[in-house]
């Protein structure tokens, strides 16, 4: 009878770490797969409010891409402290963004200023709802 029960424990056991195994498996994925449509909604988002080029188009998707490599890069550096992470990670913003102006036309930056803002208001507002005011942009 003790044996029955540790080999049924020992399955459950199994079962359930199995299961974590699994599913720790898919969430990268998952993450990428969101990641990649909300990308691409911005993006069109950007283009049809910008109305940019195919050429801008696709500058701005090669800065975008190298700038997720080198913000992947900073995450996984385990020799700087998170402040360190996150004043490289804001440096980074910053030049992406200085980068993605440059593809602009002078109108179409003053826009997108225009729409950053709006943006960033938001996630602030966001942000003080969820008690999350240190995290705010501009903070």
């Amino acid at each position: 009878m003790k044996n029955q029960y540790k080999i049924i424990l020992s399955l459950i056991a199994f079962a359930v770490v199995s299961c974590g195994a699994a599913s720790a498996d898919e969430k990268p994925a998952q993450r990428e797969g969101r990641g990649g449509e909300r990308r691409a909604r911005l993006q069109e988002h950007m283009s049809s409010e910008l109305g940019l080029t195919a050429d801008q188009e696709a500058k701005i998707k090669a800065i975008r891409q190298e700038g997720r490599k080198s913000a992947e890069a900073i995450r996984d550096d385990t020799n700087l402290t998170r402040e360190q992470k996150r004043e490289r990670a804001a440096n980074l913003r910053k030049a992406n963004e200085a980068a993605v102006d440059a593809v602009l036309t002078p109108e179409q930056r003053t826009k997108a200023a225009d729409m950053r803002e709006k943006a960033g208001k938001k996630m602030k507002e966001r942000c003080e709802k969820r008690g999350q005011d240190e995290r705010a942009p501009g903070k």
